[in-house]
């Protein structure tokens, strides 16, 4: 049985400029205990690496960021952008999470489970997806932004559409560049 923990870790009036690590042992130490975690708009670039292979299935991480350094994402919020960070979510199970809107762009995510996780408007833009688990699975992938990401099979995502081998369609939403 899993329980609910009770604290939400960033507030929405203001958003950190980088991980806090306080908010980041909490996050651990709940999900190896087993408890869902709220921890939506929190700014948790850099972190990854410390997320690795972490249980955070039906977790809320809406409007959080894992990463925000690709070229062609202006950061939510004020934050600013970290030169050469990046984020290794590898392994971590998302599924049943709630991740809209949540910036996973430039992210690596070899082997992370995306399972029945709604991934509504969430920004994998050039993010790693090599050999992610049910993205596929996912709820409204059609909403998401896979502009320039390695798809699970490999593949660089570089026209509009992508068909996954259970044949879902997965659609870039990459910016029009012409204006």
């Amino acid at each position: 049985m899993k329980k609910v923990i009770g604290f939400m870790l960033c507030a929405v009036s203001m958003l950190i400029e980088s991980y806090n690590t306080v908010h980041i042992a909490k996050v651990i130490k709940s999900a190896q205990s087993g408890q869902v975690i709220n921890g939506s708009r929190c700014d948790l670039r850099g972190s990854g690496s410390l997320l690795k292979s972490l249980n955070l299935s039906k977790c809320n991480f809406s409007g959080a960021l894992f990463n925000a350094n690709d070229a062609n994402v202006v950061p939510a919020g004020g934050t600013v952008k970290v030169p050469s960070q990046v984020t290794d979510l590898s392994g971590v199970n998302f599924s049943g999470a709630l991740l809209v809107s949540t910036g996973f762009a430039g992210t690596k995510c070899a082997g992370t489970n995306f399972d029945g996780a709604d991934i509504c408007y969430a920004d994998f833009s050039n993010a790693d997806l090599t050999g992610t688990l049910n993205l596929d699975k996912a709820q409204n992938s059609s909403l998401a932004r896979f502009c320039g990401a390695t798809m699970p099979d490999g593949s660089k995502f570089t026209g509009t559409t992508w068909q996954s081998s259970s044949g879902k369609t997965f659609y870039s939403h990459c910016p029009d560049k012409t204006n």
